[in-house]
Formats: structure tokens, sequence, C-alpha cells
């Protein structure tokens, strides 16, 4: 979504945007595996499987950089987003794109805390630190329900200290642990959801400084 509401879609169609009760074309018609809505701004972020793209306050899209198998993107900052492709960890900070760490296996998602880079693999989780060097990699031999890790999300609460912790969407469970708590994290796995088999998770502010997770699975979504 948005920072006008508009309600984006990226098919295997191309792009589509939600106007007035219908759905309309976006102006990409490439397969779309990833957007970005930057909060607070005009700009939107769209990848095909290997092209980035942005726009600007409803213009036309601008090719930023081509990248070879993108799987996903992920929002960084307002001028940055994390690239997760066959090449690796990219980052396109200001127009520009850079390959910051060669990844073992497949990107699914990527988090940013004040310490590590997060990025969620087909091995577990990887913990990245400022030079983008492996720090931790997390399993199920550290406790994970599996090492498909489908969807990261970070989650802050407090006033004057913040508490953080990082939640995990996997085919077997939804688990989460304080990112304070590196390097030996307590983790704890809820298998109690609808549908165990996760694909995603959003954060969700109901305006307090009470957060929830949105958690989608196979089935449908539900509120952790």
């Amino acid at each position: 979504v948005g920072q006008d509401l508009t309600v984006w879609a990226g098919t295997a169609g191309g792009m589509m945007y939600y106007d007035n009760g219908e759905w309309k074309d976006g102006g990409l018609p490439e397969p779309i595996v990833g957007i970005v809505a930057v909060p607070y701004t005009v700009f939107i972020w769209a990848a095909t499987p290997n092209s980035i793209y942005k726009q600007y306050n409803g213009g036309a899209w601008e090719k930023i950089a081509d990248v070879q198998g993108i799987a996903v993107i992920s929002f960084r900052s307002d001028s940055e987003i994390w690239v997760g492709s066959q090449e690796g960890l990219g980052l396109v900070s200001n127009n520009l794109y850079e390959l910051k760490a060669p990844m073992p296996s497949r990107i699914n998602d990527v988090e940013s805390s004040e310490f590590y880079t997060w990025v969620a693999t087909d091995d577990g989780i990887f913990a990245l630190d400022d030079a983008f060097a492996s720090k931790y990699h997390l399993t199920v031999a550290e406790g994970l329900p599996s090492n498909e890790v489908r969807a990261l999300e970070i989650s802050c609460t407090g006033e004057w200290v913040w508490t953080c912790s990082l939640s995990a969407g996997t085919p077997k469970g939804y688990a989460w642990f304080d990112v304070d708590s590196m390097p030996n994290p307590v983790i704890t796995v809820d298998t109690e959801l609808p549908y165990n088999d996760i694909t995603a998770i959003h954060e969700y502010s109901s305006g307090s400084l009470t957060t929830a997770s949105l958690v989608s699975t196979k089935i449908g979504v539900a509120v952790w």
C-alpha cells in the first residue's frame, strides 16, 4: 500500500493497482517478484526476476539495475532496499546497486536491526555484521522449527528503552527471539496457529505502543 493508499499487486502477468473498484495495469508487464512501498513517501520499488525498478509519485517506472535471479526485495531506509538474488545479498543505495554478501542458499527475506542484518534462507537465518560478514547462523540445531525460513519481521516495543524481537516464519511454525540475546538466543516456537505453513509476516500497530504480527499461511491470515 502506497502513501496515497493505492493498493499495488505484483502478479505473474505484471504490476497491477486497485482503483475505483477495479484492478488496472500498473505499467510493468514482466512477472513481479517483489514490491516495496517506502513509508511516508511517494516512492514505490518493484523487482522482476532480473531487474529493479522505481516509481516516483505515480510517474513512469525507472530501471535502476539489472540483477540476475531476484527472489526478494526488502525495505532498509528511505533511499535503500535489500535485494536477495542468485548472486547473494545486494543493496540499492541512492539508485546504485552493489553486491554485499554471497549467500550459500536462496534468500527469502531480509531485516535490519541495530547491530545485524538478518537474512532468511533455505538453510536457516544468517546474522551479518556491519562488514556483511556472517557472524551467526541459526538453524534447527539452535531451536528453529525448520531450516527453511520464508519470512522475517523485526518488532520493537517500549518508551525509553526499546526491546526488539525477530520473528521467523517457516513451513513448520512460527518462532521468535530477542535480538539482544545474541550470541545465545532463546528461540520460542509457536505451532498453535490454525496452519503452521507460514508464507509471510507483517508488523501491525493499532496506534499504541503495542504491536502485533499478521501471519500469512497457506489457508489464511492470523494475528499473533
